[in-house]
């Protein structure tokens, strides 16, 4: 499934990049194809002429945020089954695994408040 998630998003993707590309005149490789940019930039532009863009920025949105909560969440889920089950077999910890993935939760917390706090975030992700 995730391999057709990607093929399905790579088809609409050059297709709106063509199609912008066209409308507005500029050549494709000076199109923005990476990054924020493409997201928050070109996505919603390209949407708003389409027909019934409120509709579709919407679905656009609820896409974005189920990507980012399914992410976080196998993200935390591998780490903490990772961290639970090294310490569980080494003996020394004898917590629960919801403890342990309150305690990485709290620690990806804190990170994320760093880079947001100091505007790092953007910086690494460019």
């Amino acid at each position: 499934m995730n391999f057709l998630t990607s093929i399905y998003i790579a088809l609409t993707l050059f297709a709106f990049v063509g199609y912008a590309s066209k409308s507005t005149g500029v050549p494709i490789e000076d199109m923005p194809i990476q990054g924020m940019e493409l997201t928050f930039v070109v996505y919603p532009n390209l949407l708003n002429t389409l027909p019934y863009p409120h509709f579709w920025s919407v679905l656009f949105f609820i896409m974005l945020t189920s990507i980012g909560f399914s992410t976080e969440y196998m993200f935390i889920h591998t780490v903490s089954s990772f961290v639970h089950g090294t310490l569980k077999r080494s003996q020394c910890f004898t917590r629960s695994e919801t403890f342990v993935t309150f305690i990485i939760c709290a620690i990806v917390l804190v990170v994320n408040l760093v880079f947001f706090a100091s505007s790092a975030g953007y910086y690494w992700l460019e």
